[in-house]
């Protein structure tokens, strides 16, 4: 019996917008030269909370995700789920 297609688990989904989001945000950092310091002084956040972002640690609040949308000039949607960092900018 041939199995279905099966419908992705919660979880998963999580898990692959977690790391789109983590890489994006790295790239977007880097490309823009800004420390973690940097960013953190334009959030008005702690540095290591940048740098949490980055690693996954912790997930950036939608208050957060709209400052860095405008920030870098992408959508909340593109910076959520689509990796990005292969364009050029």
């Amino acid at each position: 019996m041939k199995k279905r297609n099966s419908i992705p688990n919660k979880e998963d989904i999580v898990s692959d917008v977690c790391d789109t989001l983590r890489k994006n945000l790295r790239f977007f950092r880097r490309l823009n030269n800004y420390t973690q310091q940097d960013l953190g002084r334009i959030l008005k956040c702690n540095y290591q909370l940048v740098g949490h972002h980055e690693t996954g640690y912790c997930r950036p609040t939608i208050e957060i995700l709209i400052q860095l949308s405008k920030l870098y000039g992408v959508s909340i949607d593109d910076l959520i789920l689509k990796d990005l960092t292969s364009r050029k900018y």
